[in-house]
């Protein structure tokens, strides 16, 4: 991306620890807001030998500005998919851990974003969004699959899982990358993201005190 000075401050240092109410959503039919700090997330199917599944998780957003960075953790996970996934009773034997973690910064010699600098570089200056994942995947293996080999197994999860991970996440930095420009050049827009946050906060204190008083 190609950062700018806002109002005397780095744009994309500014832009990335935007309070989460604020935050770009990618795309809304695979992600909506569930509360303050917490979205579902809906990824695609993913399919392994006959059959499919489709998980469903819930991420906290954790916005570390003192550390450059974002923090997005799987906090739970539910799995939809076809008749046998129904039957074997998938999602009692399935548990999940993702956490990924995005950060930014000024683009290094070697073409990697530096993070040395909090305010994201000097008007103009070439700077850089990166993001990283690790996921840790433990389901019981029911029959039939228990015939088959560890290695077989383990093997065909990384091969639908890795290529999946990691084209969305080009995808999702790209657009935030290019979300990032629409919100340095437009006043408007910036403006428009203020009064969402204010009205998501209005909704969740509705909500809370309407819970409370039926307490």
């Amino acid at each position: 991306v190609r950062d700018a000075e806002l109002e005397g401050q780095g744009a994309l240092s500014r832009y990335m620890t935007l309070p989460v109410e604020q935050y770009f959503l990618p795309s809304p039919d695979m992600i909506r807001r569930r509360g303050p700090g917490l979205f579902e997330f809906r990824a695609p199917r993913l399919k392994f030998f006959n059959i499919w599944v489709a998980p469903v998780v819930d991420i906290v957003v954790d916005v570390l500005p003192q550390e450059e960075r974002v923090l997005l953790r799987a906090q739970r996970c539910r799995l939809s998919g076809s008749d046998l996934v129904q039957r074997m009773e998938l999602d009692r034997r399935f548990a999940l851990k993702v956490q990924t973690e995005i950060r930014w910064g000024p683009t290094g010699s070697d073409g990697s974003a530096d993070g040395a600098d909090g305010a994201g570089g000097a008007d103009g200056a070439d700077a850089e969004i990166s993001a990283r994942t690790d996921m840790d995947v433990w389901c019981e293996v029911v029959p039939p699959f228990h015939l088959l080999p560890r290695r077989v197994l383990e093997g065909s999860c990384n091969a639908v899982l890795r290529p999946v991970l990691s084209t969305m996440l080009q995808k999702f930095v790209q657009e935030l990358g290019e979300d990032f420009h629409r919100w340095v050049e437009d006043p408007a827009y910036r403006e428009h993201r203020v009064q969402q946050a204010q009205s998501i906060l209005e909704a969740s204190r509705e909500e809370f005190e309407g819970e409370a008083a039926a307490v």
